[in-house]
């Protein structure tokens, strides 16, 4: 008879903690990404002129509609449609606050 192999290692509680450290690394990584673009945001954003605010918004708007039809088959947990919205419309009003619009 043939031998059955573990393919989660001969420790399983010790290849559980190294998916978990993996895990950890990965979101600190997405966490570090995350802060580093806001900050850039929050530098960029109150320098852009009016014209380049419409510009840019209008960029930000076809991109995010891309990616959400991109995605849209894709099952995501509520949350992460939440927080979505919630980013977009946060960047869409700082976009268009100098105008006094908020579309």
């Amino acid at each position: 008879m043939a031998k059955v192999r573990n393919v989660i290692g001969s420790d399983p509680v010790k290849s559980s903690g190294q998916v978990t450290a993996s895990n950890v690394d990965d979101v600190a990584r997405i966490e570090a990404r995350v802060m580093v673009i806001s900050k850039l945001l929050d530098a960029t954003l109150p320098r852009l002129t009016p014209s380049q605010c419409i510009d840019v918004e209008q960029a930000f708007r076809d991109r995010i509609e891309g990616a959400m039809a991109h995605i849209g088959d894709i099952p995501m947990p509520e949350q992460y449609h939440s927080e979505l919205s919630e980013l977009t419309n946060l960047y869409l009003v700082a976009l268009s606050a100098d105008r006094g619009d908020s579309r």
